[in-house]
């Protein structure tokens, strides 16, 4: 990514996320509000996290070498917020107020994912590809077939031999407590939002195609 994309693209995620703001209108830190209060603020966190990602796989030093500004309001998950994430290895990071509600996972050097729930899942989507399309101009859509979660969208570009991708993936509310869209996904009563941010050769063969 070019260094003014790279800046751009960081100043429009702090914009859209203003973690103090969200935390002096939901409550104290380490409080989980209901979603519904701060569903602007957290599928702006989403999107933030997936930049996080994509910034932190192309200069190669994790989360922990963002610069401050673009990690702030990030620490540590709790043992019980990252229940998903059972390799003690895999780093991952939440930002109050939303907890285990949003979550970061470095997964490896050549990966990072956010998983999210409760939220709108093609508006969340939409705002993040648009947001990234908008900074960066060189991300391509490409097809991908739905799998096990319908909703599912993929984004790549190539730079310098390498691979950058960005798959979404995710499920609307199913199950009992939703019978108009009982098989319409999974059977949970909540959403539930996936990111995939990957980094590789430019001659391997891309994934979730």
């Amino acid at each position: 990514m070019r260094p003014s994309s790279l800046i751009a693209l960081i100043a429009l995620a702090l914009g859209a996320s203003d973690p103090a703001s969200a935390q002096d209108q939901t409550g104290a830190p380490g409080t989980i509000p209901p979603l519904a209060a701060t569903k602007h603020n957290a599928e702006a966190v989403f999107f933030l996290d997936v930049s996080r990602c994509l910034v932190s796989l192309e200069n190669g030093g994790g989360v922990e070498g963002l610069a401050d500004r673009m990690k702030a309001g990030l620490r540590p998950a709790t043992p019980s917020e990252r229940f998903l994430f059972k390799d003690p290895a895999v780093k991952v990071w939440a930002q109050d107020p939303f907890g285990a509600h949003v979550l970061l996972a470095e997964k490896s050097p050549e990966r990072c994912d956010v998983v999210a729930d409760q939220l709108s899942v093609d508006e969340t989507f939409h705002l993040t590809l648009s947001n990234l399309k908008k900074v960066t101009g060189d991300f391509s859509d490409v097809p991908v077939r739905s799998g096990y979660n319908p909703v599912a969208y993929q984004i790549e570009r190539v730079e310098n031999g390498v691979r950058y991708v960005v798959h979404l993936e995710g499920s609307e509310p199913g199950g009992l407590a939703h019978p108009g869209a009982l098989f319409a996904g999974h059977a949970y009563r909540y959403s539930l939002l996936n990111a995939f941010v990957v980094k590789q050769a430019e001659s391997a063969t891309p994934p979730f195609r």
